[in-house]
């Protein structure tokens, strides 16, 4: 199976992996979670790259071993926001991105209709 068949979940300090067809949970890592207890995801083929606790960590998609951690010294704690190319986005990415823009559409034609524009 690929990373395409699994959805991965950051929650306190924990990163998941979930089947996609069913929901069975195939494994998780407990990272570091203090300060800010925020657990950021990016999938990036068969690596996932996961910020917690301060730290940035590269798991292993496929069982979540850690392949290397970067404790981001002199960083704080603070909230984590990753950056990809764009060129080099997935299907589901630009499915995502292009479901966010939709619903941002209603929203402004809802709130038009409410104000009477």
């Amino acid at each position: 199976m690929s990373s395409n068949d699994y959805i991965y979940l950051g929650i306190s300090g924990f990163a998941v992996c979930l089947m996609k067809q069913n929901g069975k949970e195939i494994w998780r890592r407990k990272l570091r979670s203090w300060g800010v207890n925020l657990t950021n995801i990016i999938v990036d083929g068969e690596t996932i790259y996961v910020y917690a606790g301060g730290h940035l960590y590269a798991l292993d998609a496929s069982n979540g071993t850690i392949l290397w951690e970067n404790g981001l010294t002199g960083l704080g704690y603070s909230y984590c926001i990753f950056g990809t190319d764009v060129r080099a986005s997935t299907t589901a990415q630009q499915q995502s991105a292009t479901a966010a823009v939709h619903l941002e559409e209603q929203t402004r034609q809802q709130d038009d209709r409410q104000t009477g524009k």
